[in-house]
């Protein structure tokens, strides 16, 4: 029985991720997706987040779900973890969360 080759491609999300760049990411997001089996995307280099911007994380969550793709977000900015605390959707995305020591210090 032969394996199928993955495909693999790590993605670096860099800036805002916000209503204002929704479009122009989910683009990209969806592009990247829709050619990698596996694709792992680095969240360290956002530096704004809001509600758009999680739903585009949320809908790439299930878009590989539906596509049977792998794709898991590392590297989770502070704005980012903050996000995901808000809403209480660590569960969801079931990546692993690493809170940094500056990220502890600033949520006391």
């Amino acid at each position: 029985m032969k394996k199928k080759a993955h495909s693999n491609q790590s993605l670096s999300l860099q800036g805002e991720f916000t209503i204002y760049t929704a479009e122009q990411n989910k683009v990209v997001l969806l592009e990247a997706l829709t050619r990698q089996d596996v694709l792992q995307i680095d969240l360290s280099g956002i530096t704004e987040i809001d509600g758009a911007g999680l739903q585009l994380l949320i809908a790439m969550k299930k878009a590989s779900l539906k596509q049977d793709r792998d794709l898991s977000f590392s590297g989770h900015s502070s704005v980012v973890l903050d996000a995901i605390d808000l809403c209480n959707l660590s569960s969801f995305f079931g990546d692993p969360l690493v809170i940094t020591g500056e990220d502890s210090k600033r949520k006391m």
